[in-house]
């Protein structure tokens, strides 16, 4: 008993022993098919160096892009539009640095990676330097003291990682004496990759700050707690939302002329969603308060809130239009724009409906004058489906406004509507066909069989 024991015994401590080494031989070869993915997609690796000890191993990589046009399609992966001609040349001979920590116990198949460029492309660099030599040695310098630089978690069994950006904070003195300060503070990150793309990305950013600072003229940039999530299924199938607690954006000179625009808990969210083979999008945006000074001059608006849905979108040829558009962003041609409007009318022939949900302001400070009130605007238009839509429009140019239903209700405070009269004259003709409520006016529209009414009233 006590040999079987004292065998047992043994084996436990090669176990112990081995189990590290077996480990960092895994985690070796998971390594090394990465490299080799990386190699066959222009990034190729300059040096290496490693340190093993028992528990843990650290791996050094110098990588450099040697296949710029290979590197540029490995990133389109990446990204649902198509990168400008620049690109290629902006990456072409680009050096990154990784330091890699991962455990050598084989149950564990996390990856701790500090990834920070080291190097721009020599194109790049070489025209930054004929125009500015100092600040190409800034650049140069921000680069080699890893300035910039991400540290990720990533766990290659489930694909989630998670990191932060080191913070950031740079001054650089123009010639003309000016300084420029950028901070970046504690921004961090969460998210999970399927299918070599990175389909989840949370991030919250605690500080971006961005200060030009000049005896005769101050100006400032500054955004607090900024939030953001997206997820992307495909390119017609994604979320994105963005919160920011407060955005500031002063400018202040000797002259005493004052540019101030504060904006208090902005949230924005787009998304699109495939139901039916039909795709639909929403956009939503709103905030606390927005404040805009110059001088004494003041325009505050209070609680605004903007929610639109576009449904019934053809998918079939949502995508072509949607491949078409990122083609046109970098070739402008006749040729694109004509199959870009051909497709158009066939989304629209297919049906469409544009719903307003709300857009409003409960309350607007303009100037001198306060508390305005604000105004409250809803709208459904559906454009009925119509195989016939494009012929029909050429021989009746009313047919359009005739395939229309609209439903849409306005309510506008009258002291608003009154300097919307001092600036558009011409709105006098709206206040003939207002119902008053209070201190708003209220106007009900509705257009059905190319019939425009307001408040019950035709529009002729």
């Amino acid at each position: 008993m006590v040999d079987v024991v004292k065998k047992i015994f043994i084996f436990l401590i090669i176990v112990v022993i081995v189990m590290p080494i077996i480990g960092s031989k895994m985690m070796d070869k998971k390594l090394d098919k990465r490299l080799q993915m990386l190699e066959s997609n222009g990034v190729y690796v300059e040096n290496s160096s490693s340190n093993f000890n028992y528990l843990k191993t650290k791996k050094y990589y110098k990588f450099i892009v040697k296949d710029k046009d290979k590197f540029v399609v490995f990133l389109q992966r990446f990204s649902e539009n198509k990168f400008k001609p620049y690109i290629y040349d902006l990456v072409d001979g680009v050096e990154i640095g990784v330091d890699v920590k991962y455990s050598n116990i084989p149950f564990s198949d996390v990856i701790s990676l500090d990834i920070y460029p080291l190097k721009l492309s020599n194109k790049f660099m070489i025209k930054v330097d004929k125009q500015n030599p100092k600040f190409s040695k800034f650049i140069e310098n921000f680069f080699q003291t890893k300035s910039l630089l991400y540290h990720i978690n990533y766990d290659l069994l489930s694909s989630l990682f998670n990191g932060y950006i080191k913070n950031i904070h740079e001054k650089y003195t123009l010639d003309n004496g000016k300084e420029i300060i950028f901070n970046l503070n504690d921004s961090k990150f969460n998210g999970h990759i399927s299918s070599k793309k990175i389909d989840k990305i949370d991030s919250k950013t605690k500080e971006l700050s961005l200060y030009i600072v000049d005896p005769n003229e101050n100006i400032e940039l500054v955004c607090k707690n900024l939030e953001s999530s997206v997820k992307i299924n495909s390119s017609d199938n994604y979320s994105y939302s963005s919160e920011l607690e407060s955005f500031s954006f002063k400018i202040k000179n000797i002259n005493k002329v004052d540019i101030l625009v504060d904006i208090n808990k902005l949230f924005v969210n787009i998304s699109s969603d495939i139901e039916q083979n039909k795709v639909q999008f929403s956009n939503k945006i709103s905030f606390d308060k927005f404040k805009m000074s110059n001088h004494k001059k003041d325009i505050t608006l209070d609680s605004l809130n903007y929610n639109l849905f576009v449904k019934n979108i053809d998918k079939d040829n949502y995508e072509k239009l949607y491949t078409l558009l990122g083609e046109s962003k970098y070739l402008q041609s006749k040729k694109i724009n004509n199959k870009m409007a051909k497709i158009i009318m066939k989304i629209l022939a297919k049906g469409i409906r544009v719903n307003l949900v709300n857009f409003s302001i409960k309350n607007i400070d303009y100037f001198e004058r306060k508390s305005l009130k604000g105004f409250s605007f809803k709208s459904d238009l559906v454009l009925k489906e119509n195989a016939n839509l494009v012929k029909n429009i050429k021989y009746d140019n009313d047919f359009f406004i005739k395939e229309m239903e609209l439903g849409s209700s306005l309510k506008i405070s009258k002291k608003v509507f009154d300097i919307l009269l001092q600036k558009f004259p011409v709105a006098i003709v709206a206040k003939f066909y207002a119902e008053e409520s209070n201190e708003n006016y209220i106007y009900n529209i509705k257009l059905k069989d190319g019939h425009l009414n307001v408040n019950d009233k035709l529009l002729r």
